[in-house]
C-alpha cells in the first residue's frame, strides 16, 4: 500500500508542478475532452448566445463616459432639486410621498439638449423608476413611458 499512487493529489500555492506531472495528466486527460465540442462552443451562432459585450451590445452608448462625467455635475443635481421642490416632493402618478426620482420622459442619450427642461421630466418614486427601466432597459424612449403609464405597470410596485 504505501507504493500505491493516491487518487487525490492536493496542490499547495505556490507550488510548480513538475514537467513529468503535467505530461503525465495531459496522457490521462486524452480522450475525456471530444474535440467536435470544443468546435461546437465557439460556432458563431453559439457565440451570439454568449451575450453581446461592447460596440455589439443593444445597450452600448457612445462617449458613455462622457454622459456619466456630464450626468454627475451640479447643474443636473440643482436641475433635479428644483423640480422636485416645484412638485412638492410627491409622485405624479400615485400622489404619494418618499424616496423619489426624477425621469426623463424623453431620453437625455437620444434628446440631450432636453436635459434640462422641465416639461420633459416627471417626479415619481424610485421604485416606480426602476421598475420601469427593470422592464423597457436603460435606451427606453417616451413611447415605452407611454405604455408604462397606460397599462399601469407601476401599480405593482
Amino acid at each position: 500500500m504505501a507504493n500505491s499512487i493516491p487518487t487525490k493529489t492536493s496542490f499547495k500555492k505556490g507550488h510548480i508542478r513538475s514537467l513529468d506531472s503535467r505530461l503525465k495528466q495531459s496522457k490521462t486527460m486524452q480522450g475525456r475532452i471530444n474535440p467536435l465540442a470544443i468546435i461546437m462552443m465557439n460556432t458563431p451562432e453559439s457565440n451570439k448566445k454568449k451575450g453581446l459585450i461592447g460596440k455589439l451590445s443593444p445597450n452600448w452608448i457612445e462617449d458613455r463616459t462622457m454622459i456619466k462625467h456630464e450626468r454627475s455635475k451640479t447643474e443636473e443635481k440643482n436641475f433635479f432639486k428644483e423640480v422636485l421642490k416645484e412638485r412638492n416632493f410627491k409622485c405624479e402618478l400615485t400622489g404619494e410621498g418618499g424616496t423619489m426620482s426624477v425621469h426623463h420622459i424623453k431620453p437625455v442619450w437620444k434628446y440631450p439638449n432636453l436635459r434640462f427642461n422641465k416639461e420633459f421630466v416627471i417626479v415619481v418614486k424610485l421604485s416606480i423608476h426602476k421598475l420601469f427601466h427593470s422592464i423597457y432597459g436603460l435606451k427606453a424612449n417616451e413611447n415605452d413611458w407611454n405604455n408604462f403609464i397606460t397599462n399601469k405597470q407601476y401599480a405593482f410596485s
